[in-house]
């Protein structure tokens, strides 16, 4: 069964609205562990008239460094403050490669 990106993730309280904005449409993307699937997917999709749909293949993708951004007010890397399963780790990181800063 295929899930969304939404419903596999879960963000510290203190920053839901940051996450959600950060990850924005990526929110509905539909998850596939197996890119062959992709086609039978939108298939599918097309016959129940569903629209556009964003696809993320997730398995075996390596993990992600972003770049670093010093300062007072930055709190770390967006991906530091939500929870996901180790196989959409890196494509939760490459989405959320940006950091955060705090306003006082």
């Amino acid at each position: 069964m295929q899930r969304l990106l939404g419903q596999k993730i879960e963000a510290d309280p203190r920053y839901v609205s940051q996450i959600e904005f950060a990850l924005g449409e990526a929110l509905d993307a539909v998850l596939l562990q197996d890119a062959n699937l992709a086609d039978s997917l939108l298939n599918a999709l097309e016959q129940a008239s569903v629209g556009s749909v964003l696809l993320a293949k997730f398995a075996g993708e390596s993990s992600f460094e972003s770049s670093s951004i010093e300062g007072d007010r930055v709190i770390g890397p967006a991906h530091r403050f939500v929870s996901a399963a180790p196989e959409i780790r890196p494509l939760l990181e490459r989405w959320l490669s940006m950091d955060f800063s705090r306003r006082f």
